[in-house]
């Protein structure tokens, strides 16, 4: 570690940790505590009025009220460490996924928690405790025992991986932008596939010290006394919730070029019907986890799970209207609509039993022919699109039966629609394009994602909600085809075979027809028009020395 002075600004509550924390710091000559504050709002006081900032800040968790005062204590430009105790960790996850350097957890050993500060105030990124590592199968390993040069091996790969995800999920944001030129998103792209491939390097080199492949007289620790905690299935969802309540705070304008069944709601109705079928969601998920069922059973339990999602979701976001003036049950006639809602919308949400699997059970994601274990940066990011389209079809699947039975009904309409959408004509307007969309959907666009094996997943993005695709087999899918859609393939697999040559039949005759015109008739018509002029002139000429003909 480096010598150099450390200044440090404490944040802590609590007041036996506080004390602890600046006696051991203040007893250390190369340590300076800047400031000792009990509350997050001092901090940026303090912040302010120093002349040169500190290192780094040492924050608990605890005093964090919310995403937003992680987005203000970044903005201080200054590196942070979290203390955070194993009930805090979800927070935790969406800190380190917003930038933030890294985390502790409380009672680490005070030589440990000096090391930590070091290395985050240079720039490191931290994720787990520095003296233990952890193996693919769970046990834990005191690197303490090792010699030097597996420790900094092991050091080095943990803040050269979490550098990679850092930039990987700066560039995927910027490739979300609207704004992204196409010879920008050339660039980006490149870049990332450079960062993926160093990815797959540091984390292939830099093998961890306590792979079987290597030798090292280290003795597993007991997991009762072990620092840092074995990721729990409940940890994980609940930094995912975190992490998409923070996204849902986004515009929700419709830039997919497509209506969506959400697009009749106001913005703000949108935002709420989504935070709602969030929390159902979320409650579905500790459902499962309570009354686990094998997961070879959650492909053919899927359809019941949206199924009841849906229900739970209808009478959370329409309660309100359970008996309209006339007398008719808002809820009740929606859900009679199951099997439309479900051939339509539900049945087509895409890879809901692997999303199960990767939340309640930990298996690992399959991303482009890659499986990514939990917790990954890769593996976190998918199970955040899936369950943004999951929340954002079930909202459509909520508001088709509304629109079919309830669309004129005055009090749904004043307490929900978008102003511009009020009058009957605008409503159905809007409903026929509804119609023409499933018809293209069904007849052409579903057959060719099938055909080019993707999905199309509805995402929340800083600019609002856009369509993306991601690569996944369908051949099973493709050979079930009838109808339609089957010659709609045959149609798109002929126009690939077709197109290239015709195409260059094209090009060839075209730059024939390019040559005839400019050598032959070009030249012809010029040697006429020159013959002309030659003539005119000629004529001009004689005329005006007085000759006759």
């Amino acid at each position: 570690m480096s010598d150099r002075p450390l200044a440090v600004l404490l944040i802590v509550a609590d007041p036996v940790m506080k004390l602890g924390l600046s006696t051991y710091l203040r007893t250390l000559g190369d340590v300076t505590v800047v400031a000792v504050l009990e509350e997050m709002r001092e901090s940026f006081t303090v912040l302010e009025r120093l002349k040169t900032p500190p290192s780094v800040v040492l924050c608990d968790v605890a005093l964090l009220e919310g995403l937003a005062a992680i987005r203000d204590l970044q903005r201080t430009q200054v590196p942070i460490l979290l203390l955070a105790a194993p009930s805090e960790l979800p927070l935790v996850t969406v800190a380190l996924n917003m930038g933030i350097a890294g985390y502790c957890l409380k009672g680490t050993p005070t030589p440990e928690l000096l090391a930590c500060l070091r290395l985050v105030s240079r720039g490191d990124r931290l994720g787990t405790s520095l003296l233990q590592a952890r193996t693919a199968e769970g046990e834990i390993y005191d690197l303490t025992r090792l010699s030097p040069w597996l420790v900094l091996q092991h050091n080095l790969r943990t803040s050269g991986l979490r550098r990679i995800e850092s930039q990987l999920q700066r560039l995927s944001a910027l490739l979300e932008r609207p704004d992204c030129a196409g010879w920008q998103r050339a660039i980006l792209a490149g870049q990332r596939r450079e960062l993926l491939s160093a990815h797959w390097l540091v984390g292939r080199i830099l093998l961890p010290p306590m792979s079987p492949r290597r030798s090292a007289p280290w003795q597993p620790i007991p997991p009762e006394r072990a620092i840092v905690p074995i990721p729990t299935t409940l940890a994980l969802q609940n930094a995912v919730v975190d992490t998409l309540t923070a996204r849902l705070q986004c515009p929700l304008r419709n830039l997919t070029g497509f209506p969506l069944e959400i697009d009749i709601l106001r913005e703000e109705r949108r935002r709420e019907f989504l935070y709602a079928i969030l929390r159902c969601w979320d409650q579905t998920l500790r459902e499962l986890r309570a009354a686990p069922m094998p997961v070879e059973q959650l492909a053919p339990q899927r359809s019941s799970i949206i199924t009841a999602l849906w229900q739970q979701a209808a009478h959370e976001l329409l309660g309100r209207f359970y008996t309209l003036p006339n007398g008719d049950d808002v809820v009740a006639t929606i859900l009679d609509d199951r099997p439309q809602v479900q051939t339509d919308i539900l049945d087509s949400i895409p890879q809901i039993p692997e999303l199960l699997s990767h939340v309640l059970y930990q298996t690992p994601l399959v991303i482009d022919g890659n499986a990514y274990g939990c917790g990954t940066f890769e593996a976190m990011r998918r199970v955040e699109m899936l369950t943004l389209n999951l929340l954002i079809q079930v909202a459509n699947g909520v508001m088709l039966p509304l629109l079919n039975h309830f669309a004129e009904a005055e009090p749904i309409k004043e307490r929900l629609y978008d102003r511009q959408r009020l009058s009957s004509r605008e409503i159905e307007r809007f409903r026929n394009d509804l119609s023409w969309r499933y018809r293209r959907q069904q007849y052409f666009g579903e057959p060719q994602a099938i055909f080019e094996s993707r999905y199309s997943l509805l995402t929340c993005t800083e600019s609002g909600i856009r369509s993306v695709s991601v690569y996944a087999p369908r051949t099973e899918e493709l050979q079930s085809l009838q109808g339609i859609a089957f010659w709609v393939t045959l149609g798109l697999e002929l126009q690939d075979a077709i197109a290239p040559r015709l195409r260059a039949m094209l090009a060839f005759v075209g730059r024939g027809l390019v040559y005839v015109l400019t050598n032959v008739v070009g030249r012809g018509i010029g040697l006429i028009g020159r013959g002309i002029l030659q003539g005119v002139g000629s004529a001009l000429q004689d005329r005006s020395f007085g000759r006759s003909p």
